[in-house]
């Protein structure tokens, strides 16, 4: 189910935040195209230690997952997002399910992500799998200048 991102994939991630402008433009510019998409490709994968999937089911993208490796066991979500159309499809949860038998394999004890705060269906999301909020943080933003609050949440795979 999860493939490792490539070039290629540029045109989906792009749609899948233009499917989504309203949410994402805090994080992507607006006006994000293909070429920009296929620029940021090549920066995840030359970035070591960060690992980008696209999520599939037939051959077919329904979404982006990646991780960061962490000192000491641990490892970070840094990304998911399943395309609008196949949202409450269970794609979240079969992504976590294979990260987490990865994680197991890797001997990882914690996994750590980020969350806005504002963003209920996801925090509800991640306490389904024992996620819990230990801190909470400010994210100074690039566009239009917004802030964006968020959780820090863990679980303890030990």
């Amino acid at each position: 189910m999860l493939r490792p991102l490539n070039k290629a994939d540029a045109e989906f991630l792009c749609s899948i935040f233009k499917d989504n402008l309203e949410y994402y433009n805090i994080f992507f510019d607006p006006e994000t195209d293909v070429s920009q998409w296929e620029r940021r490709i090549d920066f995840f994968l030359n970035n070591n230690g960060i690992h980008h999937f696209i999520i599939e089911e037939e051959k077919i993208p329904v979404g982006w997952f990646s991780y960061l490796d962490c000192p000491d066991q641990e490892r970070e979500v840094g990304i998911l997002v399943i395309k609008k159309d196949f949202l409450y499809c269970g794609y979240g949860k079969k992504t976590f399910e294979e990260f987490f038998e990865m994680c197991r394999a890797d001997k990882v004890h914690t996994i750590f992500l980020s969350v806005n705060k504002d963003n209920e269906r996801a925090i509800k999301f991640y306490k389904k799998f024992g996620f819990e909020i230990y801190a909470e943080e400010v994210i100074p933003q690039c566009n239009d200048g917004i802030d964006v609050e968020q959780y820090k949440m863990k679980l303890n795979l030990v």
